[in-house]
């Protein structure tokens, strides 16, 4: 085999250990820590907009405090609107 093919190959596995370093490093990879107060805030805070039957206030409260919060975790804004009669 030539010389070009065992410097491909040892580029390549060069390539993947540089990788695997940066992502064990780095913690990429780890899961977040649950954070049971941060948890119960959220919850006491949703709980705070009183009942949350579809069409009532508390509901319309709840789901823009949601939108809220779940867009500083992402960039781009993407939910689904619809609208059901109520009875």
């Amino acid at each position: 085999m030539s010389l070009c093919y065992y410097l491909s190959s040892f580029f390549k596995i060069f390539l993947a250990l540089v990788f695997l370093n940066f992502f064990v490093t780095t913690n990429i990879l780890a899961k977040p820590a649950f954070d049971a107060e941060n948890a119960f805030m959220y919850l006491r805070k949703q709980c705070s907009f009183g009942p949350r039957n579809p069409g009532s206030q508390g509901h319309s409260k709840t789901k823009d405090f949601l939108i809220k919060e779940l867009k500083k975790f992402s960039k781009n804004d993407i939910h689904s609107r619809f609208y059901i009669q109520i009875f």
